[in-house]
Parts: C-alpha cells; sequence; structure tokens
C-alpha cells in the first residue's frame, strides 16, 4: 500500500489556552439627569463576558503629519482582544471592560472568515465616566 503525504496546515488560530483573561462586552447608554441635577450619567449593560487572549498593538489616528515638539502623535496605543467567535451586534455604544477598565471598539474582524474567533481593536477610553467616553 503506498504511503500518502500528509500536508500540515498552518496553524493560525490562537490557542484556547492562550485565552485567559475575562473581558465582557457592554453596551453603553446615556442616561437623561433627574429632576434638579445637571449632570447626566452613564448605564452599562453587560451583553457578553468572555475568555480572550489580549495583545498590546500600536494603532494609528488620522491621516497626515501628526507631529509635535518631533514626537509623532498620530499613534495610538491600543488592545486586540481575541475570543471565540460570539453573535454579537457591535456598534458605536459597544465598549470592552477589561481590568476596569473601558475599551472603545475600533475595528472587528473575523481573522480566518470562518466564523471561529472574533478580534476587536479598542483604544482605552478610561473609567465609567462620561467625560472619559464621549
Amino acid at each position: 500500500m503506498p504511503k500518502r503525504s500528509v500536508e500540515k496546515r498552518k496553524l493560525t488560530k490562537s490557542p484556547i489556552g492562550d485565552m485567559r483573561d475575562r473581558i465582557s462586552l457592554e453596551r453603553r447608554t446615556t442616561v437623561p439627569p433627574d429632576m434638579g441635577e445637571t449632570e447626566a450619567s452613564m448605564s452599562f449593560e453587560v451583553i457578553a463576558e468572555v475568555w480572550a487572549k489580549v495583545d498590546a498593538i500600536t494603532t494609528y489616528q488620522g491621516a497626515g503629519d501628526s507631529s509635535y515638539n518631533g514626537v509623532n502623535t498620530s499613534k495610538v496605543p491600543a488592545l486586540k482582544f481575541t475570543f471565540r467567535y460570539q453573535s454579537v451586534i457591535y456598534s458605536s455604544n459597544t465598549v470592552v471592560r477589561w481590568r476596569d477598565k473601558l475599551y472603545a471598539i475600533s475595528d472587528v474582524s473575523s481573522p480566518d472568515e470562518r466564523l471561529e474567533y472574533t478580534s476587536i481593536v479598542s483604544i482605552l477610553r478610561g473609567n465609567d465616566t462620561l467625560e472619559a467616553n464621549q
């Protein structure tokens, strides 16, 4: 019986053991002030809690020459969260909460287009205050 050659596939997925950080995907809404108050507040509703792999990356914001005293200000530190696919509807009001900090979602993709994993690129937005999330 002839031997068949088995072609090894490249494993492009993140091993499940790398997904060791618990994150929550939350939908934020602005709550109007009560009678007699002047400040609006933020409300967060948890959509999903998942285990994720967290990678630090640098993303670019804006175009053109963005420098201040020789420092490039167009580069913004960001995090990439990779987790098992979730059929969550992402909108501009969806944020990621990790280690008690909120991250605004700037990009959502499925790396292999097979809906096995979801990758989210997020930029730090601050805490629960309204000023930090605008």
